[in-house]
């Protein structure tokens, strides 16, 4: 008796599998209308693959810049147009921050906190960022550049 009722789930688990199979063939062609809900013949639920969504990647460029009385570490920052950019500024000893006014960056921080910022270097060019928040006698010069090629 126990062998006949795994026959029977065995046997109910390759048509469920077939027919869902088939159902999916169809419904996917376009000419194909699908079964009325009340001639449906339910079947047993199939889990899903892990990986049944496409998820957008998106690949950054990282770069994080440490900011200190009177300069930004590295002061060269090279990407290609096209990339996202990611920005990490650290401020390794009073408060700064960073603007490109081209990309809408604006990034503020107290000593010793950083901030982070995303965005798209959609312009090729040599854009000069700065300090935008008076750290001292030295800050009209604590400038840099994104080079975007």
């Amino acid at each position: 008796m126990q062998k006949n009722l795994i026959i029977a789930i065995g046997v109910a688990i390759i048509v469920g599998g077939a027919f869902i199979s088939q159902r999916r063939s169809k419904t996917s062609d376009p000419t194909h209308s699908p079964t009325p809900s009340s001639q449906m013949t339910v079947v047993p639920s199939v889990s899903p693959t892990p990986l049944t969504v496409l998820e957008e990647v998106r690949t950054f460029k990282e770069f994080t810049v440490t900011a200190t009385q009177f300069t930004f570490e590295p002061s060269v920052i090279r990407v290609t147009k096209g990339d996202v950019v990611r920005l990490k500024l650290v401020n390794a000893d009073v408060a700064h921050g960073i603007v490109i006014p081209e990309f809408n960056v604006n990034l503020m921080a107290g000593a010793g906190v950083f901030q982070t910022t995303e965005f798209t270097a959609d312009k090729a060019g040599i854009f000069d960022f700065y300090c935008s928040v008076y750290c001292g006698s030295g800050h009209p010069g604590m400038r840099g550049q994104l080079v975007v090629e």
